[in-house]
């Protein structure tokens, strides 16, 4: 998904500058070869990394997870600090570089609906969590809506 978005972003005519950071636990560098993008290999659960990547930015997309609803329930430590704590991580960069547009996208992996559309927009949320780890990355996309 990143990849795909990273070669549309790139051949769009209005945008100057892709950055990724990744920290490729779940992607290949390879995915991205012969896109003009730059790719920062580091952690959303670094804030300088995050910082240095989201710095300069007129829009933020925010795709990283920790994927799969078992593994969470396996190691729901690791789960929450990057679902959670990784998207408050790009929130606040995206805040202290006056990035005006931050975009958070997510799949099942961190709400656990798999069946229906979840709806993110300014009003919040439109359908609930099935994943019990879903529910504080939830909690923080709405806080973040309504902070505006």
């Amino acid at each position: 998904i990143g990849a795909n978005l990273c070669a549309l972003l790139a051949g769009t005519d209005d945008i100057d500058r892709v950055v990724v950071l990744d920290d490729l636990s779940s992607g290949r560098a390879e995915n991205l070869d012969g896109l003009d993008v730059d790719l920062h290999i580091g952690s959303l659960l670094d804030p300088a990394a995050v910082d240095r990547a989201v710095r300069g930015s007129s829009a933020v997309v925010h795709l990283g997870a920790r994927p799969s609803v078992p593994r969470s329930l396996e190691d729901p430590v690791a789960s929450h600090a990057v679902n959670a704590t990784g998207t408050i991580n790009v929130l606040e960069a995206a805040r202290a570089s006056g990035a005006p547009q931050i975009i958070v996208a997510s799949s099942s992996s961190k709400s656990g609906i798999t069946r229906g559309l979840v709806a993110i927009c300014r009003s919040g949320i439109t359908r609930g969590c099935l994943s019990p780890l879903a529910n504080p990355h939830l909690r923080i996309v709405r806080s973040a809506s309504r902070s505006e």
